[in-house]
């Protein structure tokens, strides 16, 4: 799991807790204030993909990006992220706004495949005192919703 500060807002402590419980590994990679363009930049995706060769990733990105003016601009940065993940199977954890958003959202959405995508905006996490990053427990709600959604039938 690679991504901004939410990675490790609760969100990637609580993935980790059930992974690890069914006899998985989970490495967590965050880069605080970091975007879809900061992470397309440079080599550093490339040279994890490289070094841990995941069997599956998982993407949390965009929550740094919900006030762009421009968020089309940011197509390039998801698509070449996932051209870098490869034919891995991937799953890109969408943002939980906590202000209305300005579109990166539906931009992530439709430049994210083969990647499935997991909507969080209808999620209402406990914040912390910043009203951004969700507290434990905001995480915890957040990877139970991922889970359920992506993970706990065992398919996919």
């Amino acid at each position: 799991m690679f991504g901004d500060s939410m990675v490790t807002s609760g969100l990637g402590v609580y993935l980790e807790e059930r992974i690890v419980a069914r006899g998985g590994k989970l490495f967590l990679i965050s880069k605080g204030s970091s975007t879809s363009a900061t992470w397309a930049d440079g080599r550093e995706l490339q040279e994890l993909m490289t070094r841990l060769r995941p069997d599956v990733v998982l993407v949390v990105l965009a929550s740094n990006e919900l006030f762009v003016p421009n968020p089309e601009a940011r197509r390039y940065a998801v698509r070449s992220i996932v051209d870098r993940i490869g034919k891995r199977p991937c799953l890109w954890i969408g943002p939980a706004p906590w202000l209305p958003e300005k579109g990166i959202i539906g931009v992530v959405r439709s430049a994210s495949p083969p990647c499935r995508f997991f909507d969080s905006t209808s999620l209402a996490l406990e914040r912390q005192p910043d009203h951004i990053h969700p507290t434990l427990l905001g995480g915890k709600v957040w990877a139970d919703a991922v889970w359920e959604d992506a993970f706990a039938d065992g398919s996919r």
